[in-house]
């Protein structure tokens, strides 16, 4: 029996695109480098699909649970929460920390 290689969602930050709030990337070089020969990356970043441009003011996540901009005048709450789910991957690697990633 033969497999394909195993479809990963992954934050697009992590390939090396340019789509952090500041403009710019984490590529993490083990992931592009040397996994890469093994799995079919899908990259991701759901600010982008909700229509936040880079670059942007970066997003927190209230103790409520609501998704705010870091001066608390936008909610993204319900555009993040109406993203769907993707059925077609084999999992799915995100940045450490997410939401924006700041650190």
């Amino acid at each position: 029996m033969t497999f394909g290689q195993p479809r990963v969602g992954v934050s697009s930050c992590l390939l090396g695109e340019e789509v952090r709030f500041n403009g710019g990337h984490k590529r993490y070089r083990f992931l592009t480098d040397s996994l890469d020969r093994y799995v079919d990356w899908v990259p991701y970043c759901p600010e982008i699909q909700i229509g936040l441009g880079t670059p942007r003011e970066a997003i927190r996540l209230t103790a409520d649970g609501r998704l705010v901009n870091r001066s608390g005048t936008a909610d993204h709450t319900a555009a993040m929460a109406a993203l769907p789910l993707r059925a077609d991957l084999d999992g799915a690697l995100s940045a450490r920390a997410w939401v924006e990633c700041p650190r």
